[in-house]
């Protein structure tokens, strides 16, 4: 007897798709809000630049040789030249507008999941009561299960799959056992 299957092939795909593209979209918005943000880049006498500071709303991530430093360095740390500015580059204007948008964009993504998540039992049973885990981790770990239906033959497939059966070892022979017994070599 197999388990039953919840989300048709093109609900999978279609759910597959859009967590493709929720991952993307994460992926565009980190890079456009790093171009955008405030920077402190130093300049060596022979015209190396080096980013040191990215800042936006506040927070400021360090760089320098991607350790977290104290100060300013005061020599190149591609040729040792000392640092002969410091130039500031303020944000550009237009930052948090472009923040919102992208994290609205996000949340109509994640709104467009929501149905396809929740028509799944696992989801009902057992994920939406996980902290940590929302509709993103819950999408993932139904994915990751409905990918391997064939596998799962029921609940005790899921325990092989995720590295939690009972396995048997006969220290004899060395056989190992998926088997209800130790004594029914399966492998």
């Amino acid at each position: 007897k197999s388990m039953v299957w919840f989300l048709s092939e093109s609900e999978f795909e279609s759910l597959r798709n859009l967590l493709k593209n929720y991952d993307d979209t994460i992926s565009e918005r980190n890079k456009q809000l790093r171009r955008l943000a405030g920077k402190k880049i130093a300049v060596c006498l022979s015209g190396h630049r080096m980013v040191l500071e990215v800042q936006k709303f506040g927070r400021v991530r360090i760089f320098y040789r991607r350790k977290k430093i104290t100060g300013t360095p005061t020599k190149c740390e591609y040729c040792g030249a000392p640092i002969v500015r410091i130039e500031e580059i303020p944000p550009h204007p237009k930052l948090e507008e472009y923040e919102k948008k992208f994290d609205d964009l996000l949340r109509s993504i994640e709104s467009e999941m929501q149905p396809l998540v929740e028509k799944h039992p696992l989801y009902h049973l057992w994920l939406k009561d996980v902290n940590g885990v929302g509709i993103i981790g819950a999408a993932r770990i139904i994915l990751i299960l409905e990918y391997y239906r064939n596998v799962l033959r029921g609940p005790s497939g899921l325990y092989k799959l995720t590295g939690l059966a009972v396995v048997h070892y006969c220290p004899k022979c060395g056989v190992v056992s998926w088997g209800v017994r130790g004594d029914t070599p399966v492998l």
